[in-house]
């Protein structure tokens, strides 16, 4: 339950520093915080794949512990 917590507020954390990284962005220079924008789901897709490959790199890391 605490960690779930703490990922919550890490989460609620990174989403603000987010939103208001664009909303400076937009008011100072559109042009390029738009370019940005067109770039991040590109940047969450391979975020996605990454955690993905880390996580049954993970497994059998610890299957292959578990046997030793």
């Amino acid at each position: 339950m605490v960690l779930c917590v703490w990922q919550l507020g890490n989460f609620i954390h990174y989403m603000a520093t987010f939103v208001s990284g664009f909303v400076v962005g937009f008011t100072a220079v559109w042009q390029l915080a738009l370019v940005t924008l067109a770039v991040v789901p590109l940047i969450a897709v391979i975020g996605g794949i990454h955690t993905i490959t880390l996580a049954k790199l993970s497994s059998k890391s610890q299957d292959a512990l578990s046997q030793a």
